[in-house]
């Protein structure tokens, strides 16, 4: 079979499909079937059908999540709409994950908006991914930094705002900081995701309080605000301000390309004034694509 016609597309619409599929990834917007792989700063919108990795499903769960999901095993292959899905797991807390995608035509590794692991990848003709540019305002700073940080700030008791990207970045803050023994009391949403430390009731209530708040922020995206320290802190009223943003830079998306070999990769979330720039780095390592808007199709 050959000409573009039988070759499948992707399709962006505030979220990935495949077109030629019923299966969407981490939509915004409630679908049929959605994958989850990733939660960013609120509960999912209430697809007709989800599947997502086992410890996301129990998480979703504690957070009152009024669809069912049904979860997928890690690195057992499954067929979904049309294709054969595999979910990676990235070791997070919350059950972040990779996607392969695997047809007759293609292997797709969807990597969507978690990129720090150290998961080993499969081999893929096409990756798939968001890459937001750092805001130049509010540049931020990594999670290994924003935890020695923290560390510091947390000891001398001060009213602290911590902003990150996604609710998956608060999750590795609150485990990272805890494994330096470092407690929090993560309430509201955060709460109910995450595990609480294994302390009694009283010593929790007196732990420096964790949560979050989403606001509007540059290019219609929005953040968790996460508070913690002694006192009420929002952002007028901390001491202390940590930007915290995933940080994959040009090299780190060219050693992914490299190690999976892929000839292709679709980003989004990426303006257009840096497309260029991105495109032209990337060009010794893969074809680059930007999805670019909700009703392009883009053929592979």
């Amino acid at each position: 079979m050959t000409g573009e016609s039988a070759l499948p597309v992707v399709r962006y619409d505030r979220g990935v499909q495949v077109a030629g599929s019923p299966l969407w990834l981490d939509a915004s917007t409630a679908r049929e079937l959605c994958m989850l792989t990733t939660l960013e700063n609120k509960l999912p919108p209430l697809h007709k059908r989800v599947l997502a990795s086992a410890p996301m499903a129990d998480a979703l769960s504690r957070a009152g999540y009024r669809t069912h999901v049904l979860p997928v095993p890690w690195r057992r292959s499954i067929g979904v709409g049309g294709f054969q899905v595999e979910l990676i797991d990235l070791g997070h807390e919350l059950g972040f994950a990779h996607a392969l995608l695997e047809s007759s035509l293609h292997r797709i590794l969807y990597l969507g908006k978690t990129h720090h692991s150290n998961a080993l990848l499969p081999k893929a003709e096409h990756v798939v991914m968001s890459m937001p540019v750092p805001n130049p305002v509010l540049p931020g700073v990594d999670v290994d930094c924003a935890v020695r940080e923290l560390e510091i700030l947390m000891a001398s008791q001060v009213r602290l705002l911590i902003e990150v990207d996604n609710i998956g970045l608060a999750a590795i803050l609150y485990r990272r900081l805890a494994e330096r023994g470092f407690f929090l009391n993560a309430s509201g949403m955060l709460g109910k995701l995450l595990l609480p430390p294994q302390v009694s009731d009283k010593v929790l209530a007196q732990l420096p309080m964790m949560r979050l708040q989403g606001r509007p922020m540059l290019r219609g995206r929005r953040l968790c605000m996460v508070e913690t320290g002694q006192g009420t802190a929002n952002s007028t009223t901390a001491e202390h301000v940590i930007h915290v943003m995933w940080n994959l830079d040009l090299h780190a998306v060219s050693r992914i390309l490299r190690a999976v070999s892929a000839s292709c990769v679709w980003i989004s979330d990426v303006p257009e004034l840096h497309q260029e720039h991105i495109a032209h780095a990337l060009a010794p390592v893969a074809e680059t694509r930007f999805l670019e808007t909700r009703a392009q199709l883009s053929i592979f």
